[in-house]
């Protein structure tokens, strides 16, 4: 596929690998590293299909977290057609690529909590996320954590400052937003607690139950699946106690409860639990589906439609009115 990339006469702005495997193929898993780097090379999207129980889910996920791309995880092969629906009609709504987000600290950054590369500056200050691309509708959150001084004069203090660059597929130019600052405001007198923004709440959750997830799994794959249990309950818990709930709450609990069914047991993680809990990982992470269809096993699961773009969904609902 990739040899076809490179030969080609004409070069489409967007460009993607489908690779549909079992990965049980041990003789050349030492070369994806090199091979995805080529596609980064060619600017070329890799999405990785693991078909069945029985596929090295492992492997799959490994690629898709180096190529920044959902995993898909094929559980029920009657939905073929729309799982390739689904990343076909994202892949022709594609708006945005080589998007740079700049921020600029005026105060120490603890953290940006995103799956996709972040360069640092020598003092730390300033930090640069590159995101691959955005379909239509789609949106990326990217967490911050800073350490803002207690004292200061009263009145507005600049955190941070903040900047996107993108190239534009419609216009055919690469465009900057305008400098947008966010500030906090200083009084001398305490005030009453206010309720926390509701989005950063949701994105919260979102990063909160997808660490939990990834810690659940490796127990999971050392064969403690009591303690992978222990983990998403107390991510349960710490939901439940919020009180309040965001846009997200349900969609991510329901999560949870699906990732203890599927390590109830060593069989129940080794005939699909794996790959299914990879797979809600790798979604959160890069906060995209194209896959919409129910699992079989994860009827309780309404995660998916979070993540879906509107094109996604418009392919699917036309492939499933072909069928």
């Amino acid at each position: 596929a990739l040899q076809v990339l490179e030969q080609r006469r004409q070069r489409n702005k967007v460009s993607a690998i489908l690779l549909l495997t079992d990965g049980q193929d041990g003789s050349t898993r030492p070369q994806l590293p090199a091979l995805l780097a080529l596609a980064r090379e060619e600017s070329c999207a890799v999405y990785a299909f693991g078909f069945g129980s029985d596929h090295d889910a492992v492997l799959m996920a490994e690629v898709s977290e180096q190529a920044k791309t959902p995993f898909t995880y094929v559980e029920d092969t009657e939905n073929l057609q729309d799982i390739f629906a689904g990343a076909v009609g994202g892949l022709t709504s594609v708006v945005a690529q080589d998007v740079e987000l700049t921020l600029t600290c005026q105060v120490p950054l603890k953290q940006l909590h995103t799956p996709f590369p972040v360069q640092r500056d020598a003092d730390g200050q300033r930090a640069t996320v590159r995101i691959p691309d955005i379909f239509a509708g789609e949106t990326r959150d990217v967490l911050v954590e800073l350490e803002v001084p207690a004292g200061g004069n009263a009145g507005p203090d600049t955190l941070f400052d903040s900047r996107l660059q993108y190239r534009d597929l419609h216009r055919g130019c690469v465009l900057q937003t305008p400098l947008v600052s966010m500030q906090a405001t200083r009084v001398d007198e305490p005030q009453p607690e206010v309720e926390p923004d509701e989005e950063v709440s949701a994105q919260r959750e979102r990063v909160e139950v997808m660490q939990a997830l990834q810690a659940a799994t490796a127990h999971g794959e050392g064969g403690d699946f009591q303690e992978a249990q222990s983990v998403l309950t107390a991510a349960e818990d710490r939901m439940s106690r919020k009180g309040k709930k965001t846009r997200m709450t349900d969609a991510l609990g329901a999560e949870l409860a699906d990732a203890k069914s599927r390590m109830a047991s060593r069989s129940a993680w080794e005939s699909g639990g794996r790959a299914e809990v990879k797979d809600a990982v790798q979604m959160h992470q890069v906060q995209r589906c194209t896959n919409i269809a129910q699992s079989s096993r994860s009827r309780m699961k309404c995660s998916k439609a979070m993540y879906s773009s509107p094109a996604s969904s418009a392919w699917v609902a036309k492939s499933q009115s072909k069928s």
